[in-house]
């Protein structure tokens, strides 16, 4: 499902899963506990595409940046909102352990 949705802006331009590989890499960034996923799209042959109206020529071999998306690990995230100006009153891990759902409340 995940790789689906990562590819939805592709599809929507006409590109195809056998016209190249989505790539995805997981960057330390800061601050601390934090993540960035970047993703990218690398063709396997020439594609012709339509960006905003304009004409987009992508040679074979050729890559670009599809963006990124921020993780954290539990005490990165409650580090986060607690700079946020949020205090923690309650968190969920799910069954995987992989998510986590906080309730939060403004600091006063």
């Amino acid at each position: 499902m995940n790789r689906r949705f990562a590819f939805a802006p592709l599809t929507a331009l006409g590109v195809h899963a056998e016209d190249g590989e989505l790539r995805f890499s997981l960057q330390d960034a800061s601050p601390k506990g934090f993540w960035k996923l970047a993703k990218s799209f690398d063709a396997k042959r020439a594609l012709h595409l339509r960006v905003g109206g304009e004409a987009v020529q992508l040679r074979a071999g050729e890559s670009f940046a599809m963006g990124h998306s921020g993780k954290f690990d539990r005490a990165g995230f409650h580090k986060m909102l607690q700079d946020g100006g949020f205090r923690l009153l309650a968190d969920w891990l799910s069954a995987d352990r992989r998510f986590v759902m906080a309730h939060v409340a403004p600091r006063l």
